[in-house]
């Protein structure tokens, strides 16, 4: 616990937060959006491309149905005009006949049987069109007579439905891969910039961020990543504060030692080289003891397994307080709601509530309550003081490790190490929870809020 992260005063109404808010279900919608987008893409490519092209090709045969083989049609109606006037005539119609290119013939209505929609057709004098395995006929009546003549064509050259059939084919495959390439695209180059991201903080450069951006197929994961970084930060600044602070901390009991060690060698008054073997002890008990607040951060710092589990706040409080009876620093508390339970890790908040405890203790001038204020949803636990209470410079700053104010640096109050704080905060962390601090309206000091979802009802 610091003493040396108090300062003597604080303007009224200072306060400062340190929260630390928990992570919603934001990654798993964004796996569910990368999922649902593959399935359109896929959607798109496989039936949208097929529909498509389906339309189009039926457009195609309609059109060509709509009037197949023209010219043909046409030789057809120029032929019924001419056999028209020489019906009457066998031999004449047989001559012309005869004399065309085409493979005219006649034939008697009778004789071609015909569904009554073409054979409304054949009355009003168009051309119809019947195909089979041999070739296809084209009909029309004989205008004024009681014959058809017929028109046989050869069947129709396919390489041009060969070639749109192939070409449609080549078109879907190609359009199936140009849509998947459209989902793939972002995704590739989200790879490679979370790649080059990760290849230059291997490097060393951890102020390296990867691109967000909307509609990011990997959003979920680069915020990952940045936070990764942003954890790395801070951690490296912490280490480097950490260097500096230990190797401060440990100079001055260090440099006692050696002195007293010296002085032991030139006394020879035994009433005195006890004192100097006591101090010793002390400085030695000082090193100790930042040996084991360093060790407990560590812990804290490179994560908790919180064994959580239904526990009785304000009977938990009681306890604490307890164990403190024996010094010189009386502890106020009222239990307002005994039965009241949350779900908690009983070790680690004893902790926080130790270090909080005996920070006000140190700093109080005569008193120190602790109070729990309940909602339905979560619980707060108030320390205050009746001391300086705490700069407003320093109301942020005192739960970062290592930190004192300046004031208590400058005057030597105290021999903590600035590190009760910063546990009371990681504690707090891994609980989901926030802590602040603040003037405190009924004793005039300082007042620390601890405040954490609670998963029991009153």
């Amino acid at each position: 616990m610091t003493a040396r992260s108090r300062s003597r005063s604080r303007p009224f109404g200072a306060k400062a937060t340190c929260s630390f808010p928990a992570h919603g279900s934001e990654r798993t919608l964004a796996v569910r959006a990368l999922i649902v987008t593959l399935y359109i893409a896929v959607f798109l490519a496989l039936f949208g491309l097929d529909y498509a092209i389906d339309r189009y090709y039926d457009t195609r045969q309609q059109q060509a149905q709509a009037t197949p083989y023209p010219g043909y049609r046409a030789a057809l109606d120029m032929a019924a005009a001419d056999i028209a006037p020489i019906i009457t005539n066998p031999a004449r119609t047989t001559r012309y006949i005869d004399q065309q290119k085409l493979r005219f013939s006649l034939e008697a209505l009778e004789d071609v049987p015909l569904p009554r929609s073409l054979i409304k057709q054949r009355d009003r004098g168009e051309v119809i069109t019947l195909g089979s395995h041999s070739g296809i006929s084209l009909y029309r009546r004989i205008p004024g007579g009681d014959a058809m003549l017929r028109l046989d064509i050869p069947m129709p050259d396919n390489t041009d439905a060969s070639r749109l059939r192939l070409g449609l084919t080549i078109f879907f495959y190609a359009g199936v891969a140009a849509i998947l390439m459209l989902w793939i695209i972002p995704l590739l180059r989200g790879v490679k910039q979370l790649t080059r991201a990760a290849r230059s903080v291997g490097e060393g450069k951890l102020d390296t961020q990867a691109p967000v951006h909307r509609g990011d197929y990997l959003k979920p994961l680069k915020q990952e990543f940045n936070a990764m970084t942003a954890r790395l930060r801070k951690l490296d600044k912490q280490n480097r504060l950490l260097t500096q602070a230990v190797s401060h901390e440990l100079r001055t009991p260090l440099a006692r030692m050696r002195f007293a060690l010296d002085l032991l060698e030139t006394r020879s008054d035994d009433a005195r080289r006890q004192q100097d073997i006591r101090r010793i002890e002390r400085d030695m008990d000082a090193i100790e003891s930042l040996i084991t607040e360093l060790l407990s951060y560590a812990s804290l710092e490179k994560g908790l397994q919180l064994q959580r589990q239904q526990v009785n706040i304000e009977a938990l409080i009681a306890e604490r307080i307890s164990l403190r009876a024996a010094e010189d620093c009386p502890v106020g508390f009222h239990s307002h709601h005994p039965g009241n339970q949350a779900m908690l890790d009983p070790q680690y908040f004893s902790k926080a509530l130790d270090n909080l405890i005996k920070n006000a203790c140190r700093h109080a001038k005569s008193q120190v309550e602790v109070s729990c204020v309940w909602s339905a949803s979560q619980v707060a636990v108030q320390v205050e003081d009746d001391g300086p209470g705490v700069d407003e410079g320093d109301s942020k700053a005192i739960f970062k490790p290592f930190v004192q104010s300046k004031k208590n640096r400058a005057q030597q109050q105290s021999r903590g190490f600035g590190l009760g704080l910063a546990i009371v905060a990681k504690i707090v962390e891994w609980h989901g929870g926030s802590v602040r601090v603040e003037k405190s309206a009924k004793l005039g000091g300082a007042k620390f809020v601890v405040a954490f979802p609670r998963s029991t009802e009153t």
